[in-house]
């Protein structure tokens, strides 16, 4: 998200296009996360430069229900 200067439009278009290619693979269950590893924003913590986001990537990676 730091290289589109944390832009929810840019954040959304992303979500949009992938939605679109999983609709075609039958992939249903995704989570989206915007998250910025250079500064950490919703990696551990929640972010700062994106206030309104309440998903940490690592909180989901850890109660996610893995399916077989």
């Amino acid at each position: 998200m730091d290289l589109v200067d944390y832009s929810e439009e840019a954040f959304n278009k992303v979500v949009e296009q992938y939605n679109d290619f999983a609709g075609k693979i039958d992939v249903t269950d995704i989570r989206y996360i915007p998250i910025s590893a250079l500064e950490g924003d919703n990696v551990v913590n929640d972010s700062v430069n994106m206030p309104g986001t309440r998903h940490q990537l690592m909180h989901t990676l850890e109660t996610y229900i893995w399916q077989r």
